[in-house]
């Protein structure tokens, strides 16, 4: 069977794997023990978010999704962030990352959400067409970010 799924605890290790892929795709910081702990405890916690990955034929993950909830008073309270969302290339182009959003977005109505966000790379142009496919539409901000 092949489709998304809710990831479970055990799902971790495999995440956590495709996640380095992800982030080295993307230039972003890898910083194993920090992020492993932090998916390990969005994976116990529901009240933060949902994980979820795809399910390929033969057992393997082939991708995986991570929304986390957040509060801003522009979307009337609570919105969830589309934290990330990896396919390994193998399950590109086969519509798989359109029924992740679809996924996605059916979490955050089934969860009172209003309004879904992400961010991508100026440079990832075949995710920027996938997100404005599926409805996503660009606000004129850039996401600048603080290390705490």
């Amino acid at each position: 069977m092949t489709g998304w799924i809710p990831a479970r605890a055990g799902d971790a290790a495999a995440i956590h794997e495709l996640r380095r892929k992800f982030c080295e795709e993307e230039g972003i910081l890898f910083e194993p023990e920090i992020q492993q702990a932090a998916l390990t405890r969005l994976l116990e916690d529901a009240s933060l978010g949902a994980v979820f990955i795809f399910a390929q034929a033969g057992g393997g993950a082939g991708g995986f999704l991570i929304l986390t909830r957040c509060f801003s008073l522009e979307f009337g309270g609570v919105y969830a962030l589309l934290d990330e969302l990896y396919l390994e290339p193998d399950s590109r182009g086969q519509g798989v990352g359109q029924t992740g959003i679809d996924v996605a977005t059916s979490w955050a109505k089934q969860n009172a959400i209003h309004a879904l966000r992400l961010e991508v790379s100026h440079r990832n142009s075949g995710a920027r067409k996938l997100y404005e496919r599926r409805g996503f539409t660009a606000d004129g901000r850039d996401m600048l970010t603080l290390r705490l």
